[in-house]
């Protein structure tokens, strides 16, 4: 049965983006999702290190764009 949903639309505003807004907010929710979990699962040490790396990684990205 093709064309007919399970659970029908509610009447929402769609939100559009470009791929690159749409790749960096992938990127935040991952590293969002990582650092949440560090924080469940980690000790003190490992979290400061996951930190570091990957904000530092994000700044390394950014300043070789430029």
């Amino acid at each position: 049965m093709q064309g007919v949903e399970d659970t029908p639309r509610q009447e929402e505003q769609m939100v559009q983006m470009t791929r690159e807004e749409f790749r960096r907010l992938m990127e935040e929710t991952g590293k969002s999702a990582l650092v949440a979990y560090e924080r469940r699962t980690a000790t003190p040490l490992a979290k400061d290190v996951t930190r570091r790396r990957l904000f530092k990684e994000k700044e390394i990205e950014e300043d070789c764009k430029r």
